[in-house]
């Protein structure tokens, strides 16, 4: 068991890791990067956990704003997208049902881009269907008989010898 690393993803020995502050999160292997390689994966990181908040707050929002400073065409392009979904629906709740209704282009945009697995997960966070229970049928004792075995033995009907004794 050792410590997990921001950057690639692994857990690895403590002895990986070393130093204060950001360097007890990074492993030596992903030190030896080119900064700005480190510095696009966890801002691919950072973008990816903005769709799993609650709310996509106006600080988010900047932050993704401030991110525009990171020269790679595809996490411009996530970054984009993202920038985009927290304008439109900020909330997670019904954020994919939302934007399928409004935003089909956007919504392809994110299922391009792997943000979704595909159109039936938006499908799927639609509200349930409501069973009406008026038209439920009227049950009685014989029909749960017959479905799940009778409840009553019919041999003892003595209520003592029936109970379980239980030995405390």
């Amino acid at each position: 068991m050792g410590r997990y690393c921001d950057c690639c993803g692994t857990e690895r020995p403590y002895e990986n890791f070393g130093g204060r502050g950001q360097r007890a999160r990074i492993c030596r292997e992903c030190r030896k990067l080119p900064k700005a390689e480190r510095q696009r994966i966890l801002a691919t990181g950072e973008i990816y956990g903005f769709l799993d908040q609650k709310n996509i707050s106006q600080k988010n929002i900047d932050r993704l704003k401030d991110l525009a400073s990171i020269d790679n065409e595809a996490f411009q392009a996530l970054r984009g997208l993202i920038l985009e979904i927290a304008m439109l629906a900020p909330r997670k709740r019904r954020r994919w049902k939302l934007l399928s209704a409004n935003q089909k282009d956007l919504l392809q945009r994110a299922v391009d881009m792997g943000l979704i697995e595909d159109d039936c997960e938006a499908d799927e966070l639609e509200d349930p269907e409501v069973y009406d229970f008026t038209q439920m049928p009227d049950w009685n004792e014989s029909d749960f008989d017959e479905m799940y075995g009778s409840t009553t033995d019919p041999e003892n009907t003595n209520s003592e010898s029936s109970e379980i004794d239980i030995p405390f």
